[in-house]
C-alpha cells in the first residue's frame, strides 16, 4: 500500500526565509502541500509558480484566484480537476476562499480542499 503524505502549512505571503521554507517542505516528502496565504497579489502566479519549483512540486490550484490558499503536488499525484474560487467579503474582513481538487495517488482518487478559516464567528 502507498502512504499519502499531506502538508498544511501557512507561508505568511512568502514574507519570511523562503529557504528555510523550502527546506521544511522537501523534508517532509509530501506529496501535497495545502498553503494558506500564498502570494495572492503583485506577481502571484509567478511567486507560487517559484515556490513549487523551488520545492520540487507543481501548482494544481489555487493563489490569488483563492484568496491566497494553494494546492501543490509531486508528480506523483495525478489531476483530474480543479477549481478555486472567492467565498464572499465580509465587509471589514479579509478575502476568503479556497483551492480545490480532484486527484488521486496509486490508484485510489481523493478530493483536497485547502482554504484559511476565519476567527470571526459570522464567516
Amino acid at each position: 500500500m502507498t502512504t499519502l503524505r499531506v502538508l498544511s502549512y501557512n507561508v505568511r505571503g512568502l514574507r519570511d526565509d523562503v529557504d528555510a521554507l523550502t527546506r521544511v517542505v522537501t523534508g517532509a516528502g509530501a506529496h501535497l502541500v495545502v498553503v494558506q496565504e500564498a502570494p495572492k497579489v503583485f506577481r502571484w502566479r509567478s511567486r507560487c509558480a517559484e515556490l513549487a519549483r523551488r520545492c520540487g512540486l507543481v501548482v494544481v490550484a489555487g493563489g490569488g484566484d483563492a484568496a491566497g490558499n494553494l494546492l501543490l503536488a509531486s508528480v506523483a499525484v495525478r489531476v483530474h480537476a480543479t477549481k478555486s474560487v472567492r467565498l464572499p467579503l465580509t465587509p471589514g474582513h479579509q478575502f476568503r476562499g479556497a483551492a480545490m481538487a480532484h486527484l488521486s495517488f496509486g490508484g485510489a482518487g481523493f478530493t483536497a480542499v485547502g482554504t484559511h478559516l476565519s476567527r470571526v464567528p459570522s464567516e
